[in-house]
């Protein structure tokens, strides 16, 4: 295609009343903002104006702006447009050999970044809305059944809100993804509670609670979707429940993260540990995150 002819397009489409859904995010819309806008203010990386790739001045005060204006916890400037946004997270967050979960109706950029990955791919079909002709959200028993189909996933993508604006409901889907589904090697540890409560005095209402949360995660394991339980049979729920650290020895010396580390090198060793120090959330199996975090120990170490 030639200029003129380029040209010509781009004026007739810029004039039409085509809704734009979909790059770039003005939407056509000229803005004071953009109309501010000019050559004079295309610079580069030179000195006084940071570096995108390590921002420590004024590219960097203006992100943390922009966090705070969208009430984010970060913000990042990107180069090359989203894509390289996307790419860049399923770079940082893919685990190799594991598979990737990828919304049907995703970015061509999610495919390409699967394809850079070179990982293996289960798709997520979002619902379709006959009467518009739109896919619109992705529901979470999609992903529940995506994942349950999928070979040991570790990244999900999905686009919400989708160009049509259509969100679908990300905090139970986050909540789907971060579960460990997979009942090999499982010994339920998580099903824990009391660390926002008084351990002692609140015994018995915390041995109900986590009978209910016991036989909620059964009748899950059961009853929804394919946890390969076909053939398991509920035995046993123990009546007792265990008290993590609900009393802590205080002497000369308390036992420190860094003594740990440091292998408790002690002239005066009255015992050895061997586990690693694992950081449980006080809520416990309603905390939405991660259960634990593991912090490597040397083994064993002095104490």
């Amino acid at each position: 295609m030639k200029e003129k002819e380029l040209w010509e397009c781009l004026t007739a489409y810029s004039d039409s009343d085509m809704l734009p859904m979909h790059m770039p995010g003005h939407k056509r819309k000229e803005t004071a903002y953009l109309r501010a806008l000019s050559v004079k203010q295309d610079v580069t990386e030179i000195p006084g104006f940071d570096n995108l790739h390590h921002a420590q001045s004024v590219l960097r005060e203006s992100m943390e702006t922009a966090a705070r204006v969208f009430g984010a916890k970060y913000s990042r400037y990107l180069v090359n447009g989203s894509t390289g946004g996307i790419l860049a997270g399923m770079y940082a967050l893919y685990r190799p050999g594991t598979a990737i979960l990828l919304a049907r109706n995703c970015h061509m950029s999610a495919y390409h970044g699967a394809e850079l990955l070179r990982a293996s791919v289960t798709y997520v079909q979002p619902q379709y809305d006959k009467e518009t002709g739109m896919f619109t959200a992705i529901s979470p028993d999609a992903v529940r059944d995506a994942i349950q189909k999928s070979d040991t996933p570790s990244l999900l993508v999905l686009p919400s809100p989708t160009y049509e604006g259509v969100v679908s409901d990300l905090d139970a889907i986050c909540d789907l993804a971060h579960r460990n589904h997979s009942l090999e090697d499982q010994n339920f540890w998580w099903i824990e509670i009391g660390g926002e409560d008084d351990a002692i005095a609140g015994a018995e209402a915390a041995r109900e609670e986590l009978l209910k949360i016991a036989l909620g995660v059964w009748d899950h394991i059961k009853n929804r979707g394919n946890h390969g339980a076909d053939n398991w049979e509920l035995e046993f729920v123990g009546f007792l429940p265990g008290k993590r650290e609900s009393r802590r020895y205080e002497g000369d010396h308390i036992l420190t993260q860094n003594d740990v580390r440091a292998e408790g090198r002690f002239e005066d060793l009255i015992a050895y540990g061997g586990w690693s120090m694992d950081d449980h959330h006080p809520a416990g199996f309603y905390y939405r995150g991660e259960p634990t975090i593991y912090h490597q120990a040397p083994s064993p170490f002095g104490i």
